[in-house]
């Protein structure tokens, strides 16, 4: 059932107040034929690659949405897209798109979630416990800290599954520290259960996956001059 949402909850100048959610931007051109570039913020890259899909977009500065179609898109991975819109054919159009905030109407409920879908934004911060050890200590595993999807590391369909990528404990790796990350893939024979509600996931590791560690690594902020090299 769809309420319209109260007066006072609406904010004019903010889309996603009155029945919008924020897909994308357009980050500039892309070649002579009209595409575009789009930074990604979408849990359903569908809505960026499906031909014939309805999206609203707002330019630069203009206050409201106004209703496009998406042509033709790709999804090249990491949240990046290339976009062509229906009317757009040649790169003075697509220029004149950088900046736009590409919204998905959640009326439409043209991508519907079956039981067994889940959304990343759902996975992060959830913790996950073994089911292969009676140790208490050893049970926790960790908490998730991102999902990489099997389309970032293959481009081949199939190939390869989406990982949890893990935070551990320090009871899980040698090493214990923070950054220690174990890449769990999301598959039914690993991935026994997933708890929204009790905000859990149940695992049943084969033997040595959990010592399959990597480090984060951070990249390194400059925050003054460096001086002359001597």
């Amino acid at each position: 059932k769809l309420e319209f949402p109260n007066n006072k909850d609406i904010d004019p100048y903010d889309p996603t107040t009155f029945g919008y959610m924020e897909i994308g931007t357009i980050v500039g051109p892309h070649g002579v034929h009209g595409w575009s570039k789009v930074q990604g913020c979408t849990d359903f890259p569908e809505r960026l690659t499906r031909a014939g899909m309805p999206l609203h977009m707002k330019p630069v500065r203009k206050r409201a949405p106004r209703k496009v179609i998406l042509a033709s898109g790709k999804f090249l991975g990491d949240d990046q897209f290339l976009i062509q819109l229906q009317g757009c054919y040649d790169r003075l159009a697509s220029q004149s798109l950088k900046g736009s905030i590409l919204y998905y109407a959640t009326q439409q409920d043209t991508v519907q979630r079956t039981d067994d879908e889940v959304l990343i934004s759902e996975l992060i911060g959830l913790s996950v416990y073994r089911t292969d050890t009676d140790d208490d200590e050893q049970k926790l595993v960790g908490k998730i800290s991102g999902v990489v999807l099997a389309e970032e590391m293959c481009a081949i369909p199939g190939l390869l599954h989406d990982m949890l990528e893990v935070e551990a404990t320090r009871e899980v790796t040698d090493i214990g520290l923070p950054q220690d990350l174990i890449l769990i893939p999301m598959v039914p024979e690993i991935v026994i259960k997933i708890n929204l509600e009790d905000q859990l996931i149940l695992v049943d590791p084969p033997s040595g996956l959990l010592d399959l560690t990597y480090i984060r690594e951070e990249k390194v902020k400059l925050k003054g001059l460096l001086p002359p090299a001597k």
